[in-house]
């Protein structure tokens, strides 16, 4: 597990949502530190991190360790990557993120909140026609 304890606090009175973030990569050991610093800086806990590699030849599975990160190796091909980092979790919500994506503080609880909004569907601010 990546950090323990429990996601952002919920204003619903409900029990707060685990938060996974899966990284598919393919030698990534350049942009991976600065992906798995800025999601160490997230102001709410994210309880899992699974880089899923897709069969580097750097040190892609070193500086995903060194970060505590999990490493899986089902195989080579960006979807076989992202379903098997998806199984590979127990996380109430998924974030899916490119190895080189720096998240900006605080998007792990804005997601949270608006997965929290009764007018909010996948993620959308709007749905129409519903």
């Amino acid at each position: 597990r990546w950090s323990e304890g429990a996601g952002a606090a919920s204003q619903s009175g409900k029990p707060p949502l685990s938060v996974a973030v899966v990284i598919p990569a393919l030698n990534e050991e350049d942009g991976l530190p600065a992906t798995l610093a800025a999601l160490r800086a997230q102001d709410v806990p994210v309880q899992e991190i699974v880089v899923v590699d897709g069969g580097s030849v750097d040190d892609t599975r070193k500086v995903a360790e060194t970060f505590g990160a999990r490493v899986i190796a089902p195989g080579r091909g960006r979807a076989i990557q992202m379903n098997a980092g998806a199984a590979a979790t127990g996380s109430d919500v998924l974030v899916f993120l490119h190895a080189d994506t720096l998240m900006e503080p605080g998007s792990i609880r804005e997601a949270l909140r608006s997965l929290e909004r009764s007018d909010v569907l996948g993620g959308a601010d709007e749905v129409v026609g519903c």
